[in-house]
């Protein structure tokens, strides 16, 4: 396609004739525990924003062949992105550094102030330290190497999906090497709740509490008979009066001290 050609965001679905693979019946014995997210009969909505026909091709194949999850959308760039993002019921989205039109960065910005509920894994060729804490700091609860991720992407998205996080072991090693540098500085220095956990509003509370339960913004916004933009704000607020910047991390502090 020519450089200045567009085109939208482009839509998949698990049935894909060219993707055969195991069907759910292939997870009946599958030790996976009822109580985590990632369900053959709701499995996670994972869409993926890369311009690299490689990463996409595998991503596709191993995501619409395990039953826990299903691939439902692709984009090439930041524009393409952001119409995705607005335009599907995405948990976890997958985003490269390198983009057609832009960096990554400019998706995982976008993120933070439209989905902040959204998780997030960048996958990259990029292994420079200071963009991978970049990263994690614009949102991002996830770093794969292309070069070096011998894992699954489907035990990738379960993992941040459930409130964990993800990095390629080797990069790993060198930024507990890097934290291990800096110890004593103030990277270490303030390990508690900040004292704006006081300042919860019972609605923010609410909101906190169903975001342990796993519930999207929408069905947040359902339960509480309020705007998803409202929600999106209140999260907002919470993120900043906990100092953190993920929905997975609100939910760990949170229930670590008693807010909830």
């Amino acid at each position: 396609m020519p450089p200045n050609a567009t085109h939208g965001p482009e839509p998949l679905r698990g049935g894909q004739q060219a993707l055969s693979g195991p069907g759910p019946d292939r997870f009946r014995d599958q030790q996976w525990p009822m109580f985590l997210m990632g369900q053959v009969d709701r499995p996670i909505r994972v869409a993926l924003v890369t311009q690299d026909a490689h990463l996409r091709l595998a991503v596709t194949q191993e995501l619409l062949a395990d039953g826990r999850t299903d691939l439902i959308g692709h984009a090439t760039g930041v524009r393409e992105g952001r119409r995705l993002i607005n335009s599907r019921d995405i948990d976890v989205l997958m985003v490269d550094l390198h983009l057609s039109d832009g960096t990554g960065f400019q998706v995982l910005e976008y993120i933070k102030q439209t989905r902040p509920m959204m998780e997030v894994i960048v996958v990259s060729s990029c292994d420079d330290e200071d963009h991978v804490l970049r990263a994690f700091r614009s949102g991002a609860n996830g770093f794969l190497l292309k070069s070096s991720w011998f894992g699954s992407h489907v035990e990738a998205v379960l993992q941040v999906v459930n409130g964990g996080a993800v990095v390629t072991p080797s990069l790993l090693r060198r930024l507990v090497r890097r934290l291990r540098a800096s110890a004593g500085t103030e990277a270490f220095a303030n390990s508690e709740l900040p004292a704006e956990r006081d300042t919860l509003s019972e609605r923010e509370k609410d909101v906190l509490r169903m975001l342990a339960k796993g519930m999207t913004s929408a069905q947040v916004a359902i339960q509480l008979s309020i705007g998803e933009q409202t929600v999106n704000s209140h999260v907002r607020s919470i993120y900043r009066k906990l100092k953190v910047h993920t929905r997975a991390q609100a939910v760990v502090m949170a229930s670590n001290f008693g807010v909830l």
